[in-house]
């Protein structure tokens, strides 16, 4: 029993915590990377750690210019102007390890540009090469000599220093483009920047404007300003808290983690709304404390099974593979635990503390008119029981069979929208150059010699013409390329040749593919223009590792040692569909023996996870037809569902069987005209919260909030009209159940 006394003291508490966590919450870090999403001794993981540590490491950013025709003296001097501006620039000459074009084959970089006429002719000399031709089309000049591919090495930038890079980059570019020539700029880093950017913009307006949204929804629900303070007090130090703890455990924030304010938005609030609703009630009883905590041991209940199956659908994340997706379920699980204890702690403290005295206070008269017309719409449904359950069924099971046919996707196209001019420019590269990603296999051994420069090549070739790669994987590059190259098409047999030809090559072009000790990289660019074709090209050349049977060392630990970006994004796809059938399976399971024992009722049990089960199957019906894909943020709605699925269904099913405990005849008329309002105003702040999200610039983030508004839409649906016909029906069964059991004794 909390006391006024026993309230202060929770206050101070929660004041004490609450300032240690504004220092973790300073301590918050973000990041965009895909590889984050997989864990550190993942083969794929571990390759590119191994790289990193042997190879000096490098971002690329991509140039492409674009006119009337690049293949003329004009069309050189812009590329030469482009990269000299790069190359001089103060600030950003010092981060460029290499700067490549057309125009390096016409001249190179350390001579003037020669006069026109005989620029011209360099040009027409160089095109009409077929061996350079075939080096040049295609890979830095287009086909119809529109545009141009200048392609910039940089030392790798600090993730806090990425967007001022960025500018750096653009302010450069802006000041080249004329009239006759349009310049566009694209990579990774100008990617993974353009997320970041849209992440902040989410957080900055998004976040703010949902919680105006949940503030006037609340102002409406409770109509007093000091109830809605203190909702939003709830939900704004759980946040804090839960923020707080990721940054002390140094856990980044990431695309994914958008989702877990929205998520303690909206759960946090129905909690506050659940105990206020019960509080006033109970107020034109009693006096304020013995009315907050009569609220907490009834409505207190109903919480605590609402949190406990909550908590156990987001922890059920850590059975995944993906290391952003179980961190969003412990921290979500966290939050909601957090907000749990605050709605059972500290809005009682604060409640308490205002009202104690206040002995002649008026009665605040609580309207239920809404709350008998919205039973009255549920029960004459209701009362259909039979139907309802049949048709619900019906289209239930197709729905839930449509899961089957889901594809998972996962790419930069997922979080960034096709009118940025870095996903713009990234298919125009991918059209008329082809692919720019590499996958990377690391070969170890005695990587050096004329028999193992000859296996290299044989394994290349071997890749590049394997009857699956359908112009995934259009060319490859190693060290035995380029030692190729330098002895005119035929590699030496003589070993010390070779040796001598590694000291003479240029460190800048030695590095890339051949390490201090020896080891070599090979490099397979790859078109992949969609997730299914990223999986294929992995596939293919992970096969070939496999079954490499030559000196050369492919693997790392026994496993192929074969990594990139085509390869991290193959490998979170495939955890996909796993993590999310594993994660929703455990759930469901551990949440109905929750239910069976707090209810004690198989029954009941499985009437509470009706609106789970139902929104599921509509969950994946609805995106079947929308013709959405399964990724990284939609694969969360399952728990989602089922959090907020119970939660409405174990309010409702609490209020019956304490109504039913009173009255076993009116059970269900009594309790849903009390119970129904709080419920309709929780799903009003959730579904608002997620419908808000919609509205993100991000394609992934803006269907994750508009599905998690209509599967919560549904699980109220459900909670609403299918639930209190399953109550009818049970109530039912129970009382010819109990007949028939007086009749026998």
């Amino acid at each position: 029993m909390i006391t006024k006394r026993g309230a202060i003291i929770i206050l101070v508490i929660v004041s004490l915590v609450s300032a240690l966590m504004v220092i973790g919450a300073r301590q918050l870090k973000t990041t965009v990377e895909f590889e984050e999403f997989l864990p550190k001794d993942y083969p794929s993981i571990k390759a590119l750690d191994e790289i990193k540590g042997r190879f000096p490491q490098s971002s690329t950013i991509f140039f492409v210019v674009s006119g009337e025709n690049l293949a003329t003296p004009e069309g050189v001097k812009i590329l030469r102007t482009l990269e000299n501006s790069l190359l001089s620039d103060p600030n950003l000459g010092m981060l460029i390890l290499r700067v490549q074009s057309f125009a390096d084959y016409i001249v190179s970089l350390d001579r003037p540009i020669p006069p026109e006429p005989v620029l011209k002719d360099l040009i027409d000399n160089i095109l009409s090469n077929d061996n350079l031709r075939k080096e040049i089309i295609g890979r830095s000049l287009s086909e119809d000599y529109r545009s141009a591919l200048v392609t910039v090495s940089i030392y790798p930038v600090n993730t806090r220093e990425r967007g001022r890079i960025i500018q750096l980059f653009q302010r450069c570019v802006e000041n080249l483009k004329t009239e006759n020539f349009g310049m566009s700029m694209t990579g990774d880093i100008v990617m993974y920047s353009d997320m970041n950017k849209l992440m902040n913009r989410d957080n900055r307006i998004l976040i703010p404007v949902a919680g105006i949204f949940v503030l006037c929804v609340l102002l409406v629900a409770l109509r007093k300003l000091s109830d809605v303070l203190i909702s939003i007090s709830l939900v704004g130090i759980a946040s804090l808290w839960t923020i707080g703890l990721m940054g002390f455990l140094g856990i980044s924030f990431t695309t994914l983690h958008v989702a877990l304010i929205p998520l303690l938005l909206g759960l946090g609030v129905d909690y506050a709304i659940y105990f206020m609703k019960r509080y006033h009630e109970e107020r034109e009883k009693s006096n304020a404390v013995e009315a907050s905590n009569i609220t907490v041991k009834t409505t207190g209940k109903a919480i605590l099974v609402a949190a406990v199956t909550t908590i156990i659908g987001f922890a059920s994340f850590g059975v995944s593979w993906l290391v952003p997706i179980r961190n969003l379920g412990y921290f979500a699980a966290l939050g909601i635990g957090c907000a749990f204890g605050l709605a059972l702690s500290f809005v009682p403290a604060v409640v308490i503390l205002r009202d104690a005295g206040k002995k002649h206070e008026k009665k605040i008269e609580v309207k239920r008119k809404f709350g008998r017309r919205l039973a009255k719409i549920c029960l004459t449904t209701a009362h259909k029981w039979k139907l309802v359950l049949i048709i619900v069924m019906l289209i239930s099971i197709p729905s839930a069979l449509s899961a089957l046919s889901l594809k998972t996707s996962m790419s930069f196209e997922t979080f960034l929208p096709s009118d940025i001019e870095s996903v713009r420019t990234f298919e125009m590269i991918e059209n008329n150059f082809g692919g720019q990603t590499a996958i990377w296999v690391i070969a170890r051994g005695q990587t050096t010699t004329s028999e193992s420069l000859q296996e290299m090549l044989i394994f290349e070739n071997a890749v590049l013409s394997d009857p699956k790669n359908t112009g995934l994987i259009t060319h490859s590059w190693s060290i035995a390329n380029l030692l190729l190259i330098m002895s005119g098409g035929t590699l030496p047999n003589d070993d010390a040749l070779i040796v001598q030809m590694l000291k003479s090559i240029d460190r800048t072009k030695k590095i890339p593919v051949l390490s201090e000790d020896n080891v070599a990289l090979i490099y397979f660019f790859v078109n992949t223009r969609s997730e299914d074709e990223m999986r294929k090209a992995t596939e293919i050349v992970r096969k070939h590792v496999e079954n490499y049977q030559g000196n050369l060392n492919l693997r790392i630990n026994g496993a192929p040692a074969v990594t990139g970006f085509p390869v991290i994004l193959s490998d979170i796809m495939g955890s996909l569909w796993g993590s999310m059938m594993r994660s929703t399976l455990l759930t469901i399971i551990l949440c109905f023996i929750t239910l069976v024992v707090l209810f004690r009722s198989p029954l009941l049990g499985i009437g509470a996870m009706l609106p789970l089960l139902l929104a599921l199957s509509w969950e994946f019906g609805t995106m079947r037809l929308a013709g959405w894909s399964l990724d990284v943020l939609t694969i969360g709605i399952s728990a989602l569902v089922i959090g907020l699925g119970i939660d409405y269904a174990v309010h409702i099913t609490h209020r019956y069987l304490e109504e039913r405990s009173r009255n076993p005849d009116k059970a269900l008329v009594e309790s849903l005209p009390k119970i129904l309002p709080p419920v309709l105003m929780g799903f009003a702040t959730t579904a608002g919260v997620f419908a808000i999200l919609s509205l993100s610039r991000m394609p992934a983030m803006a269907r994750f909030g508009l599905l998690t508004a209509l599967v919560v839409t549904y699980a109220l649906l459900v909670a609403f009209f299918v639930l209190p016909a399953f109550l009818i029906g049970y109530n039912n069964w129970r009382k010819a159940f109990l007949r028939k059991n007086r009749s026998e004794s």
